[in-house]
């Protein structure tokens, strides 16, 4: 049934890759992370992610610690910049 579900929040913020953690839904856009909060729809928490221009998965682990790529002084081998950002949520 086509009925059965409805809207109930859309957001300003488009990506593909969100998690969801405790009271917040976090998404990784090309320069920032963000968390929103379920109940109020607001921004609560933003990071630069410097200016990588590279959008990431990002993924929380069971202990609470969000990951994303990130944007490093060093570059790799191939010439790209590289790095992990690690947030602890607790």
């Amino acid at each position: 049934d086509d009925n059965a579900f409805s809207l109930i929040y859309s957001s300003e913020y488009k990506g593909s890759n969100l998690v969801l953690f405790k009271n917040l839904i976090f998404i990784r856009l090309t320069n920032y992370i963000y968390a929103i909060d379920l109940k109020t729809h607001k921004t609560v928490w933003r990071h630069s992610m410097g200016d990588s221009n590279s959008e990431g998965d990002i993924a929380v682990s069971k202990n609470g610690v969000l990951y994303t790529p990130g944007r490093m002084d060093n570059k790799n081998a191939t010439g790209q910049n590289s790095g992990i950002f690690a947030f602890n949520l607790q």
